[in-house]
C-alpha cells in the first residue's frame, strides 16, 4: 500500500511540475520588452479566446450593474494579468478594446508580427495583422512600469 501511494505522490509531483514548466511567466517576470508584446499580441488578436462574444452573450439583457461589471472584468482579464488597472480601467472608459473587437467580429485576426522601438521610455510600437485576409497595420505608444513590469500606458494612434 505505502509503495502505491509513493507512486501516486511522484506522478502527482511530475505532473505539477510539468504544468508549471509549460506556463509562461507573469508579467514582472519577463522583460518590458517581452510584456509589451504579450500585450500587443492579446489586444490586437480580435476577440481572443472568444473573449468578446462570451462578453456580449453576458451583458446581453444584463439587469444589474454587478452582472455588467463581472463581464466587463471576465472580458479585461486577459490584459489586466499584463497592465496596471489603469490601463484596464482606461481601456473600459473608452470602450478601446471593444471597439477593436467589434470591428473584426466575425473575422479570422492573426497578428503577424509586432515590432518595439525604444522611445524615451516609451517603446513607439507597429503592429501588423491579417484580418480575414486583410492586411492592417496599427502603430502607437506602450510603456512598463519599471517597478511592477505591467503595461501603464496604452496609446493607439488613430487608424
Amino acid at each position: 500500500m505505502k509503495k502505491h501511494a509513493l507512486w501516486i505522490l511522484l506522478l502527482t509531483v511530475v505532473l505539477l511540475f510539468t504544468a508549471c514548466a509549460d506556463q509562461q511567466p507573469a508579467a514582472g517576470e519577463q522583460s518590458p520588452e517581452e510584456t509589451a508584446k504579450a500585450f500587443l499580441n492579446t489586444f490586437y488578436t480580435a476577440d481572443e479566446e472568444g473573449r468578446y462574444t462570451e462578453f456580449l452573450s453576458a451583458t446581453e439583457g444584463a439587469s444589474s450593474d454587478e452582472t455588467l461589471d463581472a463581464a466587463a472584468d471576465a472580458y479585461h482579464a486577459s490584459l489586466a494579468e499584463l497592465s496596471t488597472e489603469e490601463v484596464v480601467e482606461t481601456l473600459a472608459q473608452n470602450r478601446t478594446l471593444s471597439q477593436y473587437d467589434a470591428a473584426h467580429a466575425g473575422q479570422d485576426v492573426q497578428v503577424q508580427s509586432v515590432e518595439l522601438e525604444a522611445d524615451d521610455g516609451f517603446y513607439a510600437f507597429t503592429v501588423e495583422i491579417d484580418a480575414g485576409g486583410t492586411a492592417e497595420t496599427y502603430t502607437g505608444q506602450i510603456s512598463v512600469a519599471e517597478d511592477t513590469g505591467l503595461v501603464d500606458n496604452f496609446y493607439q494612434a488613430a487608424a
